[in-house]
């Protein structure tokens, strides 16, 4: 299991906002978690990616977050939040998670 899987699944909320309910799927560069949004009381899908020091991988996972935020349609998922980076703690440690966005479910 890789080591930012299991920090999330472990969180209470992430952002302080997101309560994740269980994983829903996982690809080359990225988690995705079934989540419950606390503030708007919505179903929510949470994407991480796994690997935060490659920069290839940073930027298709940008580049996919610009174009959901762009597209409006009614058969096409719609941006909740974007990339904002937040902090977590972990085993004493303070961790930034800076690589994710929500969607809706």
């Amino acid at each position: 299991m890789n080591a930012i899987r299991e920090i999330i699944e472990r969180q209470k909320l992430i952002d302080k906002r997101y309560k994740i309910l269980q994983l829903a799927g996982e690809g080359y560069f990225s988690y995705v978690f079934r989540g419950l949004d606390t503030v708007n009381n919505i179903s929510v899908a949470l994407k991480f990616l796994k690997e935060a020091n490659n920069a290839y991988s940073i930027f298709r996972f940008e580049k996919e977050a610009e174009a959901l935020s762009a597209l409006s349609h009614r058969h096409i998922i719609k941006l909740v939040q974007g990339k904002t980076p937040f902090t977590i703690d972990y085993l004493g440690h303070v961790l930034t998670i800076s690589h994710f966005y929500a969607m809706e479910w």
